[in-house]
């Protein structure tokens, strides 16, 4: 079934022409009738890209979504996958380059390139479900809310579980509170273009590519202390097909301990979320109980971050 449109974004909507778009690197072709954009980007992993693609096929989006795919500075056929899917699909796909590695460069990239007043984000081993588009833009219906994340389901059972969230009812992410690790997947999040634009967009020091993992939480954190609300929404949804077995999560798990203590101690060393980060270290004897070897990662990442913001402060000077 093709997903309703939703009614309050609605006043001002045109169509935006249908034919597949590939923006040069210098650009981003703005088209003032675009909602939403969808970003997805992708470094080496051409394989994983193209079933995330295919399954994008399959969904019905709106006449004024658009897809924004960033190669990530990829050495495989990346750039051959996206030029396959951008031929045979109906909707408007922007391809855009970022020659240097990291999530949150691509993310900020395939920002700039986008046009929607929502920029939504999933990642390439994701595949977004029917009905997703739909309840993602009916959710900014609500002008306070400034970002969402959604469900995040396991695809495939015969692999661990990580980096999901398959809870059925909906949470709020208060303004001015503490947005705490797991609430926020970057798998399945968006933002309103004016929340990511007043926040800077995402900290290059965060995200896979870069020092510390929670790229995702670090950005909704900054919008939660410029006052925005967030949801999770739980009709949003994707599922991960990141196909990782047990050892395999240990060492993403690993990877989210460090980033999850650089978080905290970014949170703690400013004064607008300084109390959030203190209630992120509070927690830390629940969750060292819960796995003891996050304590080794935690100190190391806030130890990691808060020598690598007094050194770019001393070369500043």
């Amino acid at each position: 079934m093709k997903p309703s449109r939703p009614t309050d974004l609605s006043a001002d909507r045109q169509s935006v022409s249908k034919s597949p778009t590939v923006v040069p690197d210098g650009g981003s072709g703005a088209q003032p009738n675009v909602v939403a954009s969808l970003v997805i980007c992708s470094r080496d992993r051409c394989d994983v890209l193209a079933r995330c693609l295919s399954a994008l096929e399959t969904v019905s989006l709106p006449p004024e979504w658009e897809v924004v795919i960033v190669n990530n500075g990829s050495r495989d056929h990346t750039v051959d996958v996206i030029e396959e899917f951008r031929a045979r699909v109906s909707f408007r796909v922007i391809s855009v380059n970022e020659p240097l590695p990291g999530l949150s460069r691509a993310r900020n990239r395939g920002m700039a390139a986008s046009s929607g007043r929502i920029i939504a984000f999933t990642d390439d081993d994701c595949y977004v479900t029917p009905g997703y588009a739909a309840h993602l833009v009916a959710a900014f219906d609500e002008p306070r809310l400034g970002y969402l994340t959604g469900k995040v389901q396991q695809y495939d059972p015969r692999f661990a579980r990580t980096a999901i969230n398959e809870r059925s009812e909906p949470y709020e992410l208060r303004p001015y509170g503490y947005v705490r690790t797991g609430r926020v997947l970057g798998a399945n999040m968006a933002f309103r273009r004016e929340v990511l634009e007043a926040i800077g967009g995402f900290d290059l020091e965060f995200g896979s590519g870069a020092r510390f993992p929670a790229e995702d939480c670090d950005a909704a954190a900054r919008a939660s202390a410029a006052g925005w609300a967030g949801r999770y929404v739980p009709e949003v949804v994707v599922q991960h097909d990141h196909r990782r077995d047990l050892a395999e999560a240990r060492t993403v798990h690993s990877s989210y301990d460090l980033g999850r203590g650089a978080y905290h101690m970014k949170l703690i060393s400013q004064s607008g979320t300084r109390l959030a980060g203190v209630r992120g270290w509070l927690e830390l004897p629940y969750r060292v109980f819960r796995r003891p070897t996050t304590l080794r990662g935690e100190l190391a990442g806030a130890w990691g971050w808060w020598r690598l913001n007094w050194t770019q402060r001393r070369s500043r000077r």
